[in-house]
């Protein structure tokens, strides 16, 4: 009669110590090995584009898919631009002038140009949406409003 050794899963003794190293070591190679892959996918400094305040002829924006402009998160104001600012529910160009989004839009497919929408940063997701959806044109920037111009706004324009 042959006698059969019965494994128990919970077994002490060398054997389970060095399945235990094997695995923390495969564990650790395996992190290094993540590690290694996302620090290879970040680009250097130096690429990194200026951002608004480096670059006073650009905006902080938000490119809407299929508009011309880069899509790097900035945007440079060229002459033929419509700024459109959206405050309180209302439209306003850039010399805080009451507009209609309609004639803004006309005159951006007119023009081919593009229309600069900007917004209040404290302003929900669903008002961006809502101004937004005012401009049907696929080339349209989206950017914030600094606090010079809040400021303008709430002194020259009444509710």
């Amino acid at each position: 009669m042959s006698r059969s050794r019965s494994y128990i899963a919970h077994e002490t003794g060398p054997e389970s110590a060095m399945t235990e190293v094997a695995l923390a070591l495969a564990m650790g190679i395996f992190s290094i090995m993540v590690l290694a892959m996302i620090s290879m996918g970040i680009s250097p400094a130096e690429s990194i584009p200026k951002t608004a305040e480096q670059d006073p002829q650009s905006i902080e924006a938000l490119v809407v898919s299929g508009s011309k402009s880069q899509q790097d998160g900035t945007a440079s104001l060229e002459q033929t631009d419509l700024i459109v600012v959206f405050h309180q529910g209302r439209f306003f160009n850039d010399r805080l002038k009451a507009i209609s989004a309609r004639s803004v839009s006309e005159k951006a497919r007119a023009k081919n140009s593009r229309v600069i929408l900007a917004i209040d940063s404290r302003a929900s997701l669903e008002q961006v949406l809502e101004a937004r959806r005012h401009f049907p044109t696929d080339n349209l920037i989206i950017t914030r409003l600094d606090q010079a111009w809040i400021d303008r706004l709430s002194s020259e324009v009444k509710p």
